[in-house]
Protein backbone atom coordinates (compact mmCIF):
# COMPACT_ATOMS: atom_id res chain seq x y z
CA UNK A 1 0.00 0.00 0.00
CA UNK A 2 1.57 3.25 -1.16
CA UNK A 3 1.44 6.21 1.20
CA UNK A 4 3.32 8.71 -1.00
CA UNK A 5 1.83 9.12 -4.49
CA UNK A 6 1.49 11.83 -7.13
CA UNK A 7 -1.06 14.63 -6.86
CA UNK A 8 -3.52 13.04 -9.30
CA UNK A 9 -3.65 9.76 -7.34
CA UNK A 10 -4.32 11.21 -3.89
CA UNK A 11 -7.93 12.34 -4.66
CA UNK A 12 -8.80 9.00 -6.30
CA UNK A 13 -7.47 6.98 -3.37
CA UNK A 14 -9.47 9.19 -1.02
CA UNK A 15 -12.63 8.99 -3.15
CA UNK A 16 -12.54 5.18 -3.19
CA UNK A 17 -11.60 4.96 0.53
CA UNK A 18 -9.41 1.92 -0.14
CA UNK A 19 -6.85 3.04 2.45
CA UNK A 20 -6.84 5.36 5.45
CA UNK A 21 -4.35 7.93 4.15
CA UNK A 22 -1.95 9.11 1.45
CA UNK A 23 -0.07 12.25 0.48
CA UNK A 24 1.93 13.86 -2.29
CA UNK A 25 5.75 13.89 -1.99
CA UNK A 26 5.73 17.50 -0.74
CA UNK A 27 2.71 16.88 1.49
CA UNK A 28 0.63 19.78 0.18
CA UNK A 29 -2.28 17.49 -0.76
CA UNK A 30 -3.19 14.60 1.53
CA UNK A 31 -6.04 12.77 3.20
CA UNK A 32 -6.56 11.21 6.59
CA UNK A 33 -9.51 8.88 6.88
CA UNK A 34 -12.64 10.54 5.48
CA UNK A 35 -11.21 14.04 4.91
CA UNK A 36 -8.87 15.37 2.21
CA UNK A 37 -6.84 18.52 2.81
CA UNK A 38 -4.92 21.19 0.90
CA UNK A 39 -1.70 22.29 2.63
CA UNK A 40 -2.91 21.39 6.11
CA UNK A 41 -5.76 20.76 8.52
CA UNK A 42 -6.76 24.43 8.21
CA UNK A 43 -8.17 23.76 4.72
CA UNK A 44 -10.24 20.58 4.34
CA UNK A 45 -11.43 20.28 0.74
CA UNK A 46 -14.03 17.56 1.21
CA UNK A 47 -15.14 14.87 3.60
CA UNK A 48 -17.45 11.86 3.68
CA UNK A 49 -20.44 11.85 6.02
CA UNK A 50 -23.24 9.38 6.70
CA UNK A 51 -26.82 10.18 7.67
CA UNK A 52 -29.08 8.44 10.17
CA UNK A 53 -30.05 5.84 7.55
CA UNK A 54 -26.43 4.97 6.84
CA UNK A 55 -26.34 6.64 3.42
CA UNK A 56 -23.06 8.33 2.47
CA UNK A 57 -22.58 11.80 1.02
CA UNK A 58 -19.70 14.17 0.35
CA UNK A 59 -19.43 17.62 1.90
CA UNK A 60 -17.36 19.80 -0.44
CA UNK A 61 -16.03 23.20 0.58
CA UNK A 62 -17.28 26.44 -0.94
CA UNK A 63 -14.25 28.29 0.44
CA UNK A 64 -11.27 29.46 -1.59
CA UNK A 65 -7.68 30.10 -0.57
CA UNK A 66 -5.03 30.19 -3.31
CA UNK A 67 -4.48 29.27 -6.94
CA UNK A 68 -2.77 26.02 -5.93
CA UNK A 69 -5.58 25.11 -3.53
CA UNK A 70 -8.10 25.87 -6.29
CA UNK A 71 -6.21 23.36 -8.43
CA UNK A 72 -6.42 20.79 -5.63
CA UNK A 73 -10.18 21.40 -5.34
CA UNK A 74 -10.59 20.90 -9.08
CA UNK A 75 -8.69 17.59 -8.97
CA UNK A 76 -10.80 16.36 -6.06
CA UNK A 77 -14.00 17.45 -7.84
CA UNK A 78 -13.05 15.35 -10.85
CA UNK A 79 -12.34 12.35 -8.62
CA UNK A 80 -15.87 12.37 -7.13
CA UNK A 81 -17.86 12.70 -10.35
CA UNK A 82 -19.19 9.17 -9.77
CA UNK A 83 -20.37 9.96 -6.22
CA UNK A 84 -23.76 11.29 -5.17
CA UNK A 85 -24.95 13.28 -3.37
CA UNK A 86 -22.34 16.04 -3.04
CA UNK A 87 -23.24 19.02 -0.86
CA UNK A 88 -21.32 22.28 -1.18
CA UNK A 89 -20.96 23.95 2.21
CA UNK A 90 -18.52 26.33 3.96
CA UNK A 91 -16.55 23.33 5.16
CA UNK A 92 -13.27 24.94 6.20
CA UNK A 93 -14.44 27.00 9.14
CA UNK A 94 -16.77 24.29 10.37
CA UNK A 95 -14.16 21.54 10.50
CA UNK A 96 -11.59 23.86 12.05
CA UNK A 97 -14.11 24.78 14.74
CA UNK A 98 -14.54 21.12 15.59
CA UNK A 99 -10.81 20.42 15.63
CA UNK A 100 -10.90 18.03 12.68
CA UNK A 101 -11.90 15.23 15.04
CA UNK A 102 -14.11 13.56 12.45
CA UNK A 103 -17.38 14.33 14.23
CA UNK A 104 -18.98 15.47 11.00
CA UNK A 105 -22.44 14.18 11.89
CA UNK A 106 -22.60 16.34 15.01
CA UNK A 107 -21.00 19.15 13.02
CA UNK A 108 -23.98 19.24 10.64
CA UNK A 109 -26.51 18.92 13.45
CA UNK A 110 -24.94 21.65 15.59
CA UNK A 111 -24.48 24.01 12.64
CA UNK A 112 -27.75 23.30 10.86
CA UNK A 113 -29.01 26.89 11.03
CA UNK A 114 -25.73 28.30 9.70
CA UNK A 115 -25.61 25.78 6.83
CA UNK A 116 -29.22 26.48 5.82
CA UNK A 117 -28.61 30.23 6.03
CA UNK A 118 -25.56 29.83 3.79
CA UNK A 119 -27.58 27.90 1.19
CA UNK A 120 -30.33 30.55 1.30
CA UNK A 121 -27.80 33.39 0.89
CA UNK A 122 -26.26 31.72 -2.17
CA UNK A 123 -29.69 31.10 -3.69
CA UNK A 124 -30.73 34.72 -3.14
CA UNK A 125 -27.43 35.97 -4.60
CA UNK A 126 -27.74 33.78 -7.69
CA UNK A 127 -31.43 34.69 -8.09
CA UNK A 128 -30.44 38.36 -8.14
CA UNK A 129 -27.79 37.61 -10.80
CA UNK A 130 -30.41 35.86 -12.94
CA UNK A 131 -32.82 38.75 -12.55
CA UNK A 132 -30.18 41.31 -13.56
CA UNK A 133 -28.49 39.23 -16.26
CA UNK A 134 -28.34 40.54 -19.81
CA UNK A 135 -26.04 37.77 -21.00
CA UNK A 136 -25.70 34.08 -20.07
CA UNK A 137 -29.04 34.22 -18.30
CA UNK A 138 -29.98 30.65 -19.26
CA UNK A 139 -26.72 29.35 -17.82
CA UNK A 140 -27.22 31.26 -14.58
CA UNK A 141 -30.81 30.02 -14.34
CA UNK A 142 -29.60 26.43 -14.78
CA UNK A 143 -27.05 26.96 -11.99
CA UNK A 144 -29.76 28.41 -9.76
CA UNK A 145 -32.08 25.45 -10.41
CA UNK A 146 -29.23 23.06 -9.63
CA UNK A 147 -28.40 24.89 -6.38
CA UNK A 148 -32.03 24.86 -5.20
CA UNK A 149 -32.26 21.14 -5.93
CA UNK A 150 -29.05 20.53 -3.96
CA UNK A 151 -30.31 22.54 -0.98
CA UNK A 152 -33.57 20.58 -0.90
CA UNK A 153 -31.68 17.29 -1.18
CA UNK A 154 -29.47 18.44 1.72
CA UNK A 155 -32.63 18.82 3.83
CA UNK A 156 -33.88 15.39 2.82
CA UNK A 157 -30.53 13.70 3.49
CA UNK A 158 -30.18 15.15 6.99
CA UNK A 159 -33.91 14.87 7.85
CA UNK A 160 -34.42 18.63 8.00
CA UNK A 161 -37.91 20.03 7.46
CA UNK A 162 -37.88 21.32 3.84
CA UNK A 163 -40.60 23.88 4.64
CA UNK A 164 -40.81 27.02 6.75
CA UNK A 165 -43.68 29.04 8.17
CA UNK A 166 -44.89 32.03 6.20
CA UNK A 167 -46.99 34.72 7.90
CA UNK A 168 -49.07 36.78 5.49
CA UNK A 169 -52.36 38.65 5.90
CA UNK A 170 -52.90 37.10 9.31
CA UNK A 171 -52.53 33.57 7.95
CA UNK A 172 -49.77 31.09 8.69
CA UNK A 173 -48.83 28.65 5.95
CA UNK A 174 -45.88 26.40 5.23
CA UNK A 175 -43.88 27.08 2.08
CA UNK A 176 -40.78 25.46 0.60
CA UNK A 177 -37.59 26.48 2.42
CA UNK A 178 -35.73 26.73 -0.90
CA UNK A 179 -37.38 27.52 -4.24
CA UNK A 180 -36.62 29.15 -7.58
CA UNK A 181 -38.34 32.56 -7.80
CA UNK A 182 -41.44 32.47 -9.98
CA UNK A 183 -41.36 36.08 -11.16
CA UNK A 184 -37.92 37.37 -12.11
CA UNK A 185 -39.36 40.59 -13.52
CA UNK A 186 -40.82 41.40 -10.11
CA UNK A 187 -37.52 40.41 -8.47
CA UNK A 188 -35.62 42.69 -10.86
CA UNK A 189 -37.98 45.55 -10.01
CA UNK A 190 -37.56 44.92 -6.28
CA UNK A 191 -33.77 44.83 -6.63
CA UNK A 192 -33.79 48.07 -8.60
CA UNK A 193 -36.01 49.71 -5.99
CA UNK A 194 -33.77 48.51 -3.17
CA UNK A 195 -30.68 49.79 -5.00
CA UNK A 196 -32.34 53.17 -5.57
CA UNK A 197 -33.31 53.40 -1.89
CA UNK A 198 -29.77 52.50 -0.83
CA UNK A 199 -28.32 55.12 -3.18
CA UNK A 200 -30.76 57.75 -1.93
CA UNK A 201 -29.92 56.91 1.68
CA UNK A 202 -26.20 57.22 0.92
CA UNK A 203 -26.71 60.62 -0.74
CA UNK A 204 -28.76 61.81 2.22
CA UNK A 205 -26.09 60.65 4.65
CA UNK A 206 -23.41 62.51 2.67
CA UNK A 207 -25.59 65.63 2.67
CA UNK A 208 -26.10 65.40 6.44
CA UNK A 209 -22.37 64.90 7.05
CA UNK A 210 -21.50 67.88 4.84
CA UNK A 211 -24.16 69.99 6.58
CA UNK A 212 -22.83 69.10 10.03
CA UNK A 213 -19.30 70.01 8.95
CA UNK A 214 -20.05 73.17 6.95
CA UNK A 215 -18.28 75.49 9.38
CA UNK A 216 -15.25 73.20 9.77
CA UNK A 217 -14.93 72.84 5.99
CA UNK A 218 -15.03 76.61 5.50
CA UNK A 219 -12.53 77.15 8.32
CA UNK A 220 -10.15 74.49 6.98
CA UNK A 221 -10.28 75.91 3.45
CA UNK A 222 -9.56 79.37 4.90
CA UNK A 223 -6.39 78.00 6.54
CA UNK A 224 -7.77 77.29 10.01
CA UNK A 225 -6.17 74.76 12.33
CA UNK A 226 -9.01 72.20 12.28
CA UNK A 227 -9.27 68.60 11.16
CA UNK A 228 -12.01 67.39 8.85
CA UNK A 229 -13.84 64.14 9.55
CA UNK A 230 -12.92 61.16 7.36
CA UNK A 231 -16.67 60.67 6.87
CA UNK A 232 -16.49 63.58 4.40
CA UNK A 233 -15.98 62.05 0.95
CA UNK A 234 -15.03 65.27 -0.81
CA UNK A 235 -11.31 66.07 -0.82
CA UNK A 236 -10.60 69.78 -0.33
CA UNK A 237 -7.43 71.61 -1.34
CA UNK A 238 -5.77 74.69 0.12
CA UNK A 239 -2.46 76.47 -0.31
CA UNK A 240 -0.05 76.50 2.63
CA UNK A 241 2.90 78.73 1.85
CA UNK A 242 4.07 77.59 -1.56
CA UNK A 243 2.42 74.18 -1.46
CA UNK A 244 -1.00 72.69 -2.14
CA UNK A 245 -2.23 70.30 0.57
CA UNK A 246 -5.33 68.05 0.86
CA UNK A 247 -7.88 67.68 3.61
CA UNK A 248 -7.35 63.92 3.71
CA UNK A 249 -3.66 63.94 4.47
CA UNK A 250 -1.51 61.10 3.08
CA UNK A 251 -2.56 59.64 -0.23
CA UNK A 252 -1.17 58.51 -3.58
CA UNK A 253 -1.75 59.69 -7.13
CA UNK A 254 -1.93 57.08 -9.89
CA UNK A 255 -0.25 58.41 -13.05
CA UNK A 256 -0.57 56.88 -16.53
CA UNK A 257 2.95 56.07 -17.76
CA UNK A 258 2.07 56.78 -21.43
CA UNK A 259 0.30 60.12 -21.01
CA UNK A 260 1.97 61.15 -17.73
CA UNK A 261 -1.47 62.32 -16.57
CA UNK A 262 -3.04 61.67 -13.18
CA UNK A 263 -5.77 59.04 -13.36
CA UNK A 264 -6.98 59.03 -9.77
CA UNK A 265 -6.05 59.73 -6.18
CA UNK A 266 -6.41 57.01 -3.56
CA UNK A 267 -6.08 56.75 0.20
CA UNK A 268 -6.28 52.96 0.17
CA UNK A 269 -2.97 51.03 0.42
CA UNK A 270 -4.71 47.94 -1.02
CA UNK A 271 -5.44 49.85 -4.22
CA UNK A 272 -1.80 50.93 -4.41
CA UNK A 273 -0.59 47.34 -4.06
CA UNK A 274 -3.03 46.11 -6.73
CA UNK A 275 -2.13 48.74 -9.36
CA UNK A 276 -0.56 47.44 -12.59
CA UNK A 277 2.91 48.94 -12.20
CA UNK A 278 3.70 48.29 -15.89
CA UNK A 279 0.97 50.77 -16.95
CA UNK A 280 0.86 53.18 -14.03
CA UNK A 281 3.18 54.98 -11.64
CA UNK A 282 2.20 55.37 -7.99
CA UNK A 283 3.33 58.77 -6.68
CA UNK A 284 3.01 59.86 -3.01
CA UNK A 285 0.75 62.88 -2.79
CA UNK A 286 3.42 65.19 -1.35
CA UNK A 287 5.80 64.32 -4.17
CA UNK A 288 3.05 64.81 -6.77
CA UNK A 289 1.95 68.15 -5.32
CA UNK A 290 5.58 69.24 -5.04
CA UNK A 291 6.09 68.55 -8.73
CA UNK A 292 2.80 70.33 -9.46
CA UNK A 293 3.84 73.37 -7.43
CA UNK A 294 7.17 73.56 -9.25
CA UNK A 295 5.41 73.32 -12.60
CA UNK A 296 3.01 76.11 -11.57
CA UNK A 297 5.92 78.35 -10.55
CA UNK A 298 7.76 77.61 -13.79
CA UNK A 299 4.70 78.68 -15.74
CA UNK A 300 4.36 81.96 -13.85
CA UNK A 301 1.75 80.94 -11.30
CA UNK A 302 -1.79 79.57 -11.45
CA UNK A 303 -3.47 80.59 -14.67
CA UNK A 304 -7.05 81.90 -14.50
Amino acid sequence: MKRVVNSSEVPHLWAHQTQDGARTPNGNLYFEGKTIYSYGAHFPIATFVSNADGRTAVLFTTRTYSITTAGHCSTVRQAIQHLSPVFHVPLTNLLCRYGNDGSVQSLVADNKAALLTDYLARIERLSAEVARAKAHRDWKFAELTKLVAEANEFCTFFAIDPTVEQHRDGLVTRVPRFAVPQDFEALRANLAQAAAQKSAAARERKREIAERNTENIAEWCAGGNVSLSYEIDTVYLRIEGAEVVTSKGASWVIVDRKTNKAVLETYNPKVVRAINKAKYTVVPILQYLGDLNRAIKANGGIQP
